[in-house]
């Protein structure tokens, strides 16, 4: 009996101490327990921690690097889309933990008004609304009968973000501008060549791709998050469809300022 006892105290004890660690802000440079959960975590959601670093459970660049890529597609307890800044803290253990995020499937604040968009991206735009709530089955598997829509038969399994958008591109009357494109740095340099990067002064539009860049284009394991604009709010904020955002297809509000590009796949008349 008392050895069943202090067993037990044993693993309170060590299961609040582990509470604790994870409660402080998990960053690059720390060790131990609290980097070793994070990273098994980011291994389940489908993100690659190099051997090394597991290994040694050191918090090094290609841990940071894959906590800003599963930043940058989830959203936190609120549902609002994560700060990307390569830190976990309660709102990236929170997601961490909850990859499939909410059944609210559309953040506060965010809206869609149809009358103001033009008519040669407006199929897109229904298309991408009219997708929001589809969700991967099982949870983080990429996979699930409705996503197979954006991935089949060549990408199954596999990030869908671009997939999703190039499938409501498709929609437009002769077809996606930039085809099929399963990875948001081809849908980046697709733009560059064709010269539809929109300028920092110009105002994105509704039909408009967002698109955060993370690596460089030499890098393989180069990663990125793609979004359809929707509306613009004001203030410098603008509602998206995603694809991909917390295994989901959801409806975000992202600031422009925190996208590496805006791209227009069909230009203004």
């Amino acid at each position: 009996m008392l050895r069943a006892f202090a067993a037990r105290a044993v693993i309170q004890a060590n299961s609040l101490w582990l509470l604790c660690e994870l409660m402080s802000l998990v960053r690059q440079g720390d060790d131990g327990l609290a980097v070793g959960r994070v990273q098994q975590a980011l291994l389940e959601a489908g993100y690659d921690v190099p051997n090394d670093e597991r290994i040694a459970v050191h918090f090094g660049s290609g841990t940071y690097d894959a906590v800003r890529a599963f930043q940058v597609s989830h959203l936190g307890p609120s549902g609002v889309p994560l700060t990307e800044d390569g830190i976990v803290g309660d709102q990236t253990w929170w997601a961490l933990q909850h990859p499939g995020g909410h059944t609210n499937y559309t953040v506060p604040g965010w809206r869609y008004d149809l009358s103001i968009v033009r008519a040669e991206v407006r199929p897109a735009l229904e298309t991408a609304v009219g997708e929001i709530g589809t969700c991967e089955q099982p949870d983080g598997s990429n996979d699930g009968p409705r996503i197979r829509l954006y991935t089949a038969p060549d990408f199954i399994g596999s990030p869908w973000c671009a997939l999703f958008a190039s499938w409501c591109f498709a929609k437009l009357d002769g077809g996606s501008p930039f085809g099929r494109i399963a990875a948001t740095w081809a849908i980046y340099d697709w733009a560059v060549a064709k010269g539809r990067i929109v300028g920092a002064a110009d105002t994105p539009q509704p039909g408009d791709i967002f698109l955060i860049l993370r690596g460089s284009r030499n890098d393989p394991g180069r990663r990125g998050h793609t979004m359809i604009v929707c509306t613009d709010l004001g203030g410098g904020l603008f509602a998206t469809i995603e694809g991909n955002a917390s295994n989901a297809v959801r409806g975000c509000v992202r600031q422009k300022l925190s996208v590496s590009a805006v791209v227009r796949p069909v230009p203004l008349p």
